[in-house]
């Protein structure tokens, strides 16, 4: 039986990384409810270029996380955050191939160049 997640017990939080460093993280947590944070669900670790567009370096789902739609939640609502942060568009680092899929269901997309998936927000 597939575990259900209760999204309302799991928190998002964004922190700087490594000191003057241009990558930010987009963290899901899961917390006490009183401010105490007891297990990392996932993380997204982006940054933003000077031309407005976000570019995503690499997610990380927990292993106990995996496959319970925990990746395709924080993927949304970090877009979420960015459109209202006035990012228009978001390319992925690298796509690995068995993550394709993934990807393609969120909307993102190889250009006919082949240079970068992308999804305009």
């Amino acid at each position: 039986m597939t575990e259900i997640i209760d999204f309302r017990k799991l928190k998002l939080r964004t922190a700087k990384r490594f000191g003057d460093s241009p990558f930010e993280s987009f963290e899901l947590d899961v917390s006490d409810g009183q401010g105490v944070w007891k297990t990392q669900v996932a993380v997204v670790d982006y940054h933003i270029r000077d031309d407005g567009i976000a570019v995503i370096e690499d997610i990380n789902v927990a292993a106990n996380y995996t496959g319970k739609g925990v990746g395709r939640f924080i993927i949304k609502r970090l877009e979420t955050d960015l459109k209202h942060e006035g990012i228009h568009e978001v390319h992925l680092d690298r796509v690995q191939k068995e993550a394709m899929g993934f990807w393609r269901t969120l909307g993102y997309y190889p250009p006919s160049n082949g240079l970068g998936w992308r999804k305009p927000l």
